[in-house]
């Protein structure tokens, strides 16, 4: 999907605990790690069932072929979800629900728009996320997870060049200071609309 030559990118355990788990609003990957091509995905091991009433993935198909939105608030503050004019704009007719049996896998390109409802049901919704990147696309902003394995070519061989795509795209802030989780930026965001 990405071609013959991959790199690992980072891993991350997406949990919501029963009654508790916060929802994802609409965002895209490629707001939080931008590389220099578009050849990224992320692979999800779904380790629970994954329902409407916990939380699963839903996505807006072909949105991948649209432009990366900002995921800046009016304040020009990252806060990790798109901007509601941007989502009104978007056609939720081939929106799905990723309602799938633990075990499966969900495959997603990192500019599709996705997000996931809160975990109202009693048992907790776990997805194991893995991302992958072509091995000639190289990370615009420095790595947040620490992982050792951070661009650990997975598979084929490291190319000698870094392949660029055209366009602009958005780059988050300068998170070496601390990073949290999506959670806490679009729960500061809620908070500040409420208060506001």
């Amino acid at each position: 999907m990405i071609g013959p030559d991959v790199r690992f990118n980072h891993s991350k355990l997406n949990l919501k605990g029963s009654h508790v788990g916060a929802p994802v609003e609409f965002h895209q990957d490629a707001a939080f790690y931008p590389h220099s091509n578009d050849d990224v995905l992320a692979v999800g091991l779904l380790l629970d069932d994954g329902t409407a009433d916990n939380g699963a993935l839903a996505v807006l198909p072909g949105s991948h072929r649209g432009p990366i939105h900002t995921h800046f608030d009016a304040h020009d503050r990252f806060v990790g979800s798109m901007r509601q004019q941007d989502i009104e704009g978007l056609d939720f007719g081939p929106a799905q629900l990723l309602a799938l049996p633990a075990g499966s896998i969900t495959i997603h390109h990192y500019r599709l728009v996705h997000w996931s409802a809160p975990n109202t049901s009693p048992s907790e919704r776990r997805l194991l996320i893995n991302a992958y990147s072509a091995a000639d696309a190289a990370q615009l902003v420095p790595d947040l997870t620490g992982s050792p394995l951070f661009g650990t070519l997975v598979r084929g061989s490291a190319p000698r060049t870094v392949r660029r795509a055209a366009g602009e795209m958005p780059l988050p802030p300068d998170f070496s200071r601390g990073y949290t989780s999506i959670y806490e930026l679009q729960g500061q965001a809620a908070g500040d609309t409420a208060a506001g």
